[in-house]
Formats: structure tokens, sequence, C-alpha cells
């Protein structure tokens, strides 16, 4: 009984904000809540990610390209869309 206690305690609740619509959404326990996308440096809420499979919608873009700005990372290429990928 002990044990289970332990493990019970011991699992920290991780909360983040969509750097993109500001959403809260919360890691660990619910896999699907959010993504961290490495070429952007940045972690966004599911609903954004699943929203803009096709490349970023166009008013992400002033924020994200801050963000990139901010940095020091390069601006990809807009893909067949027009849009900037979404994984980068």
């Amino acid at each position: 009984m002990k044990q289970r206690e332990d493990r019970a305690c011991s699992q920290e609740r991780i909360v983040s904000r969509c750097q993109l619509c500001c959403a809260e959404f919360e890691y660990g326990r619910h896999p699907d809540a959010g993504r961290y996308i490495a070429a952007y440096q940045i972690s966004v809420c599911e609903t954004c990610y699943r929203g803009n499979s096709e490349g970023w919608a166009r008013h992400h873009e002033e924020r994200l390209i801050a963000h990139l700005t901010d940095k020091c990372l390069r601006v990809p290429q807009r893909n067949w869309r027009g849009r900037l990928p979404r994984d980068g």
C-alpha cells in the first residue's frame, strides 16, 4: 500500500501554456494534451496542432515569427499552401 501512495505522490502536474493560442494544457496525464515542436522550440496545445495540419494559419504567423526571431531560429520556407509548415 505504501508503494502505491509513493507513486501517486511522485506524479507531478506539469501545466504549460500553448505558445500560439495561450490555452493551458497538462503534460503527462493526457499524452494528447500538447506537443513540443523542436524545430520551432515551442509547446502547443493539441487543438492548435491538429487544427493546423496543412501549415500554420495566418493568424498564428505573427506570434510564431516573433518567437523564431527572438530565439534566433530561421523562418522556414512556406509549404505548397503558402503557410509555414506545422513541424518546421
